[in-house]
């Protein structure tokens, strides 16, 4: 028996007349000068990023803007600001040193704890901001369904047995969890697929050319092929948590 492995990217994408979903949650800095906002494709449960829990050993874009005030305070030079976060990784992100806007960040942390974010103008403290981040204890898992021919997707949020007929598309969103909390993070989750044969990857195609085609990514749906029972096995391999979703194709 043979066992395909893939990785696919938890990111934004459309399902069908589900839309297009993300969800943006911030927190203005201590000093009010810097707004600090975080991205997921899935509902973090509150409305200030100082209160959404990240996910540890996985790297986090965080985008910054200016307030009002900090418009005023910075003169110009919000590209000069440049973030640093103790203990934590901290990369620089966004625009040039000569843009108006403060340059975002890229931020992992490698055990859960509190995190000062501290961001600087030509040297001087200019805001600070305080994020905590977890370790996931668990996955969970949103299966997405479509049907051969069928406009809509159905999510399947906590099924772990589904039933679909061949030529269906599925899909998988991987949520961190700690205990009963969601953690920000979209992260790369490893799927295992068993047996292979009865289901194929789908890829990405962003533009259909004489020339060639254009393509990217890695694939965020599997397209069942064969009747059978298939078993998929979605992981997280950093802290080496995974849930089981099982799938039986029946024949058209």
């Amino acid at each position: 028996m043979k066992t395909h492995t893939t990785l696919v990217y938890a990111s934004l994408f459309c399902l069908g007349s589900a839309g297009c979903y993300t969800e943006v949650t911030s927190s203005t800095g201590e000093f009010g000068l810097l707004t600090y906002n975080f991205s997921t494709d899935y509902e973090g449960g509150t409305e200030e990023l100082t209160e959404l829990p990240l996910m540890t050993r996985v790297p986090h874009d965080i985008d910054v803007d200016l307030t009002e005030r900090g418009s005023k305070r910075a003169r110009g030079d919000g590209g000069l600001i440049e973030h640093t976060a103790g203990p934590a990784f901290v990369s620089q992100t966004g625009p040039s040193y000569d843009s108006d806007d403060p340059r975002s960040f890229e931020i992992v942390a490698g055990h859960a704890m509190q995190v000062a974010v501290e961001s600087h103008l030509e040297g001087d403290l200019f805001d600070r901001i305080s994020l905590r981040f977890d370790d996931p204890s668990h996955l969970d898992v949103v299966t997405w369904i479509r049907e051969p021919w069928e406009d809509d997707w159905r999510d399947r949020p906590h099924a772990n047995s589904l039933h679909v007929d061949e030529g269906a598309q599925i899909s998988f969103l991987a949520i961190p969890m700690a205990g009963d909390v969601r953690l920000g993070g979209d992260f790369t989750p490893q799927i295992t697929v068993t047996p292979e044969h009865l289901v194929v990857p789908d890829e990405a195609v962003y533009a259909v050319q004489e020339e060639g085609m254009t393509t990217g990514g890695e694939a965020v749906t599997f397209y069942a092929i064969e009747p059978g029972v298939v078993t998929f096995t979605v992981s997280e391999p950093n802290h080496g948590i995974e849930v089981v979703r099982t799938v039986e194709i029946s024949g058209s």
